[in-house]
């Protein structure tokens, strides 16, 4: 095939290998990158459940106890 487009085999081999190479990086999630991606996606559920939380409680929601601290 190298012959056939008028480049060296080796030339041919390292455009393959870096094409390769490129793909990789934008495919699957490595096995850190995926943890992370886990951690990360549960500490926003727990965040939003806190948000929702004190919004409750400075909108005085049904069932909501608002005490002064101060």
């Amino acid at each position: 095939m190298a012959r056939d487009l008028g480049v060296n085999e080796g030339t041919l081999g390292n455009w393959v290998n870096k094409a390769r190479a490129e793909r990789e990086g934008r495919g699957e999630l490595s096995e850190a990158d995926y943890e992370e991606l886990k951690r990360l996606r549960a500490e926003n559920a727990e965040l939003r459940m806190e948000r929702d939380v004190l919004i409750g409680l400075v909108e005085g929601g049904p069932g909501t106890v608002v005490a002064n601290v101060w």
